[in-house]
């Protein structure tokens, strides 16, 4: 989960549908929900569900689809665009919040996973001290659960490096 053009969709297509990154460009943005099944090690069977980001699907999530969405999950992922200016990031922080609660109460044994995406985008120099500081403020909000935090971007191997940690 995470906000509109976050990157969900992107990155689902890039590791499950062996998409090159250039190829994301033609994606479309995500609307309600898009469950996806996919087989993994040949005994395990992967349920994603690709949340659309805009505010109105937020909304319907925490209410009529919250028994359905939120219960028996393993693994909950969210991605933060890591250029969002500080605004940005605390409504992000915001709905994370309202969803990591929403979500321990139906699953409260899921493994929490929030990736700062795009990191691409940040100057090299400053990548680092970004995710710190965003890193040290998601850990702080997610009390009592504890969450995972890394950096990811398309364009290199650290979506893959994440795969490996669910």
């Amino acid at each position: 989960m995470g906000r509109g053009s976050s990157g969900k969709t992107s990155m689902r297509s890039i590791i499950f549908d062996n998409y090159e990154p250039i190829d994301t460009r033609r994606l479309c943005a995500t609307n309600e929900i898009e469950t996806t099944h996919f087989p993994f090690l040949g005994h395990m069977l992967f349920n994603i569900k690709d949340c659309g980001g805009q505010d109105t699907f937020f909304n319907d999530y925490l209410s009529h689809k919250r028994r359905h969405l939120f219960h028996n999950i393993d693994v909950f992922v969210y991605l933060f665009e890591a250029k969002n200016e500080d605004e940005e990031f605390a409504k992000d922080l915001k709905q994370f919040q309202s969803l990591l609660s929403a979500i321990c109460k139906g699953s409260p044994l899921v493994n929490v996973f929030c990736l700062i995406h795009k990191m691409d985008l940040v100057k090299p120099d400053q990548r680092e001290k970004l995710f710190k500081d965003r890193e040290n403020e998601l850990i702080n909000i997610s009390k009592p659960a504890k969450i995972s935090c890394y950096m990811t971007s398309i364009w290199d191997e650290s979506l893959y490096g994440v795969i490996n940690k669910f």
